[in-house]
């Protein structure tokens, strides 16, 4: 029961709260994060300009009108 030790005013007020919860609101901040790592190249493929987000090359397909992803080869 760390949170009856601990000597800060959020531990003393909340109690288990502070553990259970700690956890859910860490996942909801990384997955924030996620979204905008991800909406970023998006918003760069959607105007029109190949985007390499790590290892993978976005490019916009005319054809389908979709994007497809292209793994590049090192060239």
């Amino acid at each position: 029961m760390p949170w009856k030790h601990c000597p800060c005013e959020i531990c003393r007020r909340d109690g288990i709260d502070v553990i259970i919860f700690r956890g859910n609101n860490r996942l909801r901040r990384r997955g924030f994060q996620n979204t905008d790592v991800f909406y970023r190249p998006l918003q760069r493929a959607l105007a029109g300009e190949p985007v390499e987000p790590g290892r993978a090359k976005v490019q916009p397909c005319a054809q389908l009108d979709l994007f497809e992803t292209l793994e590049t080869t090192g060239t």
